[in-house]
């Protein structure tokens, strides 16, 4: 049974998604996110000093970012929301025309997973296999996907996205990010062997994981922000050519890709934890998101998935 809050919900998160993906791909430079230097030697120098094993002095900060979050007084009224203008970004045209003005939530919604259907079927999915099947299955992540490829419109990206989704689903260790954590889905046990060559303490953890519907949603909203930041900032060729630059010599580029990577990771968990607990920690505040908790660790996931691929790209160019 859908209700009111639960159509609120949906409503509200939609907003947020679109609002966090304008800020992440339009900040100006008043308000970009950026890192920050507490100390008087620069993160490249810190990166190439062999005998310096962590960075000093540097911090990641989202000018702007906390004007966006202020939506607890606006978002929280006992109501159904009007349509954002900018809901879902350039995917607002497939929505708008059919949502019409209707307070029905029954109705509403109706209309939505109708514009999801027509969506599934029109350019950019239509000629994939995988990626509809989600963007139909739950609305959750439906929005974070359209969110994805509202603003992110690069032609590559939809084949990468389901290209990630298939990793995710078959492959043995899953899809690889690019910072080397291996996102799966959570493992039953009775496909668990241990052995002499056991597998590593990723591989562990997911098959200790609780199966839950937390999980996969978190999962499968994380993946497309993944895979398309990767291709939209280009990240891979980009970590490739900041490890030969920063460390020319052929026999230091294994350790120092290491090193750049475990950097990378920090300065991105930063950003990651910090936004999502405060988009989370938002929504919490908001009634229609206690009625469906799904609802919110999908817009605090999106948030800080996004988060995190910024910082890598702020990062990669920083060195």
């Amino acid at each position: 049974m859908i209700t009111a809050d639960i159509a609120q919900a949906y409503q509200t998160a939609a907003t947020i998604q679109s609002k966090i993906a304008s800020y992440f791909t339009n900040s100006s430079s008043m308000n970009a996110p950026s890192l920050t230097m507490a100390s008087g030697t620069s993160l490249q120098a810190q990166l190439q000093n062999k005998a310096q094993v962590n960075p000093s002095g540097v911090g990641v900060i989202f000018t702007g970012l906390p004007d966006i979050l202020d939506f607890a007084g606006v978002l929280g009224q006992n109501k159904l929301l009007g349509i954002p203008s900018d809901i879902l970004g350039r995917a607002a045209g497939f929505f708008t025309s059919l949502m019409g003005s209707t307070n029905d939530p029954q109705a509403l919604l109706k209309n939505v997973r109708q514009a999801i259907d027509g969506i599934s079927q029109s350019v950019p999915f239509n000629g994939l296999a995988v990626l509809p099947q989600f963007l139909k299955g739950q609305l959750s992540i439906a929005i974070s996907i359209i969110s994805v490829f509202g603003r992110l419109s690069s032609p590559t990206i939809p084949q990468k996205v389901e290209d990630a989704y298939v990793l995710y689903l078959f492959d043995e260790k899953g899809f690889e990010t690019i910072d080397g954590d291996s996102i799966a889905p959570p493992t039953n046990l009775s496909d668990f062997t241990v052995g002499p060559l056991s597998s590593d303490f990723k591989t562990l953890k997911d098959a200790f994981s609780e199966k839950s519907a937390v999980r996969y949603v978190r999962d499968l909203v994380r993946i497309p922000v993944e895979a398309a930041c990767d291709e939209a900032y280009n990240l891979p060729t980009l970590l490739d050519g900041v490890v030969i630059s920063n460390f020319p010599a052929v026999a230091d580029q294994d350790a120092g890709r290491t090193k750049i990577i475990r950097w990378m990771k920090g300065f991105s968990s930063m950003a990651e934890s910090g936004v999502t607990g405060a988009v989370e920690e938002a929504c919490s505040g908001i009634g229609s998101f206690q009625t469906n908790q799904l609802i919110a660790a999908a817009a605090g996931t999106f948030a800080g998935t996004w988060a995190r691929k910024v910082t890598q790209n702020l990062f990669l160019n920083e060195i």
